[in-house]
């Protein structure tokens, strides 16, 4: 799918590569940038309770677990540098345009060690409005591991 055409998404790949950010979402002059790490950003966007319809988003890494929140986030097209198949292929099913600069069978969890514990906890869902409550309770779970 390309989304040539689409100045937003233009905009949020140059802030994403330049601010060293690891997503930004843009609609028009509204620029929103996290350095948060993995999905975090986006709970937190979601949860903010702002509506982000109508923009378009660039991240690092587009996995299913990802690309489910950013459809919950109704943006109109993704771009990551990394993405997931898991996470172009949700995206094609809830028609949100996607591009990316490399394309992965599967995420890698941070130490390159295995899949991404966020893609393998939405890995079975259909649903991307089942995703946020599934990605909070493993982010939960994985904090209580590490303490």
């Amino acid at each position: 799918m390309g989304t040539t055409d689409n100045q937003d998404l233009k905009q949020a790949i140059q802030i994403l590569h330049s601010a060293g950010a690891s997503c930004v979402l843009v609609k028009g002059d509204d620029v929103v940038k996290s350095d948060r790490p993995g999905v975090a950003a986006l709970l937190q966007l979601l949860y903010s309770g702002k509506s982000y319809e109508g923009y378009s988003a660039a991240d690092k890494v587009a996995g299913k677990a990802a690309s489910m929140l950013y459809i919950d986030l109704k943006v109109k097209a993704i771009h990551g540098d990394v993405m997931g198949e898991g996470g172009k292929q949700i995206l094609a099913d809830y028609q949100v345009d996607a591009t990316y600069d490399t394309l992965v069978e599967e995420i890698q969890n941070r130490d390159g060690t295995d899949v991404c514990p966020m893609d393998k906890a939405v890995r079975d869902l259909r649903d991307p409005a089942q995703a946020p409550a599934v990605l909070k309770a493993t982010i939960q779970v994985l904090k209580a591991k590490k303490n």
